[in-house]
């Protein structure tokens, strides 16, 4: 990439990959310088450009849709975003969206036409309002969420969105709205944890690993916690891998979940691994 950083966000337009975003990744300093950066590629030849979000943030979040990449929200050098920005893969153009509040460290889901936007914070606190993005009207409603996720992984699943992820102390708590009755549920997972990596299989949704401890400069205590929500019985299942994993991106293939990237044991970065998990 045109830039080495880490806590960006990746998505899908058409035949397009992106990786927007990010920040420093040596060292942690404070602050962290952040980038604007959106190196994209074509999926096909690897043909590479490189354009910009209109803000420089990290810990954004990302939905693939038909021929457009959304980039949301972020932590920027000094505070949070509250920019939506939109790729769209057919006329290689960009378009900005004002979310209806600044928001960093969230998650994003899409169910039908609805972006879904949960968890997270910005300098007020913690944030429980999801906010919805009709992408057919370009409307904006909100709900609100029984818990705190300050750090969210947030998946979707038939008419449900799962949030979870909290504080690394006590929230244990995963929230689950079935978006035709409108109404939730709440469980607890089996660790409190945050940064959790969540994928989707089997009508499954597997959340792996995370971490337990953020002093704001890094994030460290690598959880081996595996739960797995299954929406053919609404029923949760518990597991557990180790060493104790934080930060792995996974993509879903067939019945299977991919698992591969940074992975850390302590002080020991385990980086050639791959892990695949049929739920």
């Amino acid at each position: 990439m045109s830039a080495p950083r880490s806590f960006l966000a990746g998505a899908k337009a058409g035949n397009k990959i992106l990786f927007g975003g990010g920040n420093n990744v040596s060292g942690y300093t404070t602050p962290s310088p952040v980038y604007s950066t959106v190196d994209i590629y074509d999926e096909q030849s690897l043909a590479h450009t490189v354009a910009n979000l209109s803000e420089a943030r990290s810990h954004l979040a990302s939905i693939s849709l038909d021929n457009n990449a959304y980039f949301i929200g972020g932590k920027t050098q000094n505070g949070f975003s509250a920019k939506m920005d939109v790729y769209n893969a057919v006329t290689n153009s960009w378009q900005v969206i004002n979310l209806p509040r600044e928001r960093g460290y969230a998650g994003a889901a899409m169910i039908g036409n609805n972006i879904y936007i949960a968890g997270g914070k910005n300098n007020a606190g913690n944030i429980r309002t999801i906010d919805i993005y009709n992408v057919q009207s370009g409307q904006w409603s909100s709900i609100e969420t029984p818990n705190d996720h300050p750090i969210a992984s947030v998946a979707a699943i038939n008419n449900k969105l799962v949030v979870a992820g909290g504080d690394g102390l006590n929230n244990k708590s995963a929230d689950i709205y079935n978006s035709t009755t409108g109404q939730w549920t709440s469980v607890n997972l089996s660790d409190s944890r945050f940064n959790i990596t969540v994928a989707s299989a089997n009508n499954k949704i597997v959340l792996l690993g995370g971490a337990t401890t953020f002093p704001g400069t890094g994030i460290w205590n690598e959880s081996g916690a595996i739960d797995v929500y299954n929406d053919n019985t609404g029923t949760w299942s518990a597991g557990g891998i180790s060493p104790g994993v934080n930060g792995v991106m996974a993509s879903s293939l067939g019945n299977k979940i991919v698992y591969v990237g940074f992975m850390s044991n302590g002080s020991t970065t385990i980086t050639n691994t791959m892990m695949i998990i049929i739920p």
